[in-house]
């Protein structure tokens, strides 16, 4: 079963970015959420993007992170 994940982004945002192009390189499905679009999600993630969100599992990887903190979240969130 996979998973769709949101990335939650700004325009403007090289630190998104370099995660959007982590993730395309790793072939996870998500879609980029600008905050900017959605008060209440500006107002929750204004100064902590790029956060990236498991819907289906209710949780949030927040940034600074690795390339190996982002493998496991991944591969923890994908079983859940």
């Amino acid at each position: 079963m996979s998973r769709t994940y949101q990335l939650m982004s700004r325009q403007g945002c090289h630190l998104c970015q370099q995660v959007a192009q982590q993730l395309m390189l790793m072939n996870v499905d998500f879609r980029i959420v600008d905050i900017d679009r959605d008060m209440a999600l500006r107002e929750k993630y204004h100064t902590l993007v790029p956060v990236l969100y498991c819907a289906a599992c209710d949780e949030e990887l927040l940034y600074p992170f690795s390339e190996v903190d982002l493998v496991a979240w991944l591969a923890r969130t994908h079983g859940q």
